[in-house]
């Protein structure tokens, strides 16, 4: 099972969740886990609300909610990882937590996360299924990408080695899906970018693998800094001068 973002033309996306609704996912996702467990085993299912309550107490010392929320807060926030060495640790948890959540909710039909009012029926469920996470994560791969350089392989760091659970192609170029993500804008305004008509210093430079349009780290670095929603990565002094990682500006 691979995870994986797909936007479609004609449907807005919800491409940033508050660390609130992320929070929700986690503790929802770690009751379910219980419940799930209560079933395998046959014991009594305890109270739902008080489990909850007694569990979200707990909630900020547990390494799941510490690894998702350095995941947020470098992939919407763009604080850079404070230990690199962590990370590999910190994905193998949120992407096996993530894929638990699919069996949770739509075998087990447990909701997951607890939305906001709100309108939105994409939003609620999204929060309720848990899927809201997978746009996190692609959104941590896609900064990675744009932050730190590769060799061209999956196996150049521990977030590239992750990265080989998402559905994408290349492990460097950025897709018009993950610029989307960084932009904070729908695909469909990142594609009119892209066309040739756009004045020069508007247009998304972009280049053809396998018959898939994709952005050089560098191209995207310069085209993001000119976007309002953007978010540049905030790095540790101590890292800033450490090879293959440079600032946007």
């Amino acid at each position: 099972m691979k995870l994986g973002i797909t936007f479609r033309d004609d449907t807005p996306e919800i491409l940033r969740f508050d660390k609130d609704d992320i929070r929700s996912i986690v503790l929802g996702g770690v009751v379910a886990h219980v419940k799930m467990i209560e079933t395998y085993v046959g014991t009594d299912p305890k109270d739902t609300e008080n489990r909850m309550q007694v569990l979200g107490e707990q909630l900020d010392e547990m390494p799941i909610w510490k690894a998702y929320s350095v995941i947020y807060d470098y992939a919407n926030n763009g604080i850079f990882p404070p230990d690199r060495s962590a990370l590999d640790d910190y994905l193998r948890m949120a992407i096996s937590f993530r894929m638990e959540l699919v069996y949770a909710n739509e075998f087990h039909c447990i909701d997951i996360g607890s939305p906001k009012p709100n309108p939105s029926t994409r939003y609620r469920v999204m929060i309720s299924t848990g899927s809201a996470l997978e746009i996190l994560l692609c959104g941590f791969m896609a900064r990675w990408k744009l932050d730190v350089a590769g060799n061209g392989s999956d196996d150049a760091d521990d977030v590239r080695f992750w990265g080989h659970m998402f559905e994408r192609i290349d492990c460097d170029l950025l897709s018009l899906s993950e610029i989307a993500l960084l932009a904070d804008i729908q695909e469909r305004s990142v594609r009119n970018y892209t066309h040739s008509t756009r004045a020069e210093h508007e247009r998304l430079k972009t280049v053809k693998v396998g018959g898939r349009t994709y952005v050089r780290p560098e191209d995207a670095k310069s085209w993001l800094t000119r976007r309002r929603r953007f978010i540049p990565t905030r790095f540790p002094e101590a890292v800033v001068h450490q090879e293959g990682i440079t600032e946007a500006h």
